[in-house]
């Protein structure tokens, strides 16, 4: 059994896609709106149950952020593990590429982990003959740092 040191000392890069601070003020509308609904019937319930709602929602917005990690031979993107092998070319695509990239140019069978709120995001060719994918869109807030990783 490997221990935590040995286990961190494996992944050659890291990173969670987190959303921007800006992505988390709609949330700050959740509460005040409950507590509006249920100003009539139970105030207290209302600001109760919508604080406690934008906390969820909060939680949730991290939990289901983007994580890239690269270790022992394998790209991990969330749930998908891509053997290095198997990756071909990666590419920056910048802020305002992302959003052809994300629309016209888009594969139908591309692997996407985006976070709406990260300005830049890699594109990582597959190389395998027997996957139908062709590539990852991953969003990544450093990008250079991502290609450089996936290149050793």
């Amino acid at each position: 059994m490997q221990t935590d040191k040995q286990n961190t000392q494996a992944i050659t890069y890291h990173e969670r896609v987190l959303p921007s601070i800006g992505s988390f003020l709609p949330v700050l509308l959740v509460a005040p709106t409950l507590w509006l609904m249920l100003l009539p019937i139970a105030p207290m319930v209302g600001i109760f149950s919508g604080l406690v709602i934008s906390v969820i929602i909060c939680i949730f917005m991290i939990v289901n952020s983007p994580l890239i990690e690269i270790r022992e031979g394998l790209l991990l993107v969330n749930k998908a593990n891509i053997s290095l092998d198997i990756i071909g070319d990666a590419v920056t695509i910048d802020k305002k590429s992302a959003f052809a990239e994300r629309g016209p140019n888009l594969d139908s069978r591309a692997f996407l982990a985006i976070q709406a709120s990260a300005p830049t995001m890699v594109k990582i060719r597959i190389i395998d003959p027997a996957d139908p994918t062709p590539y990852l869109l991953v969003s990544s807030r450093h990008p250079d740092e991502l290609i450089s990783a996936l290149a050793k």
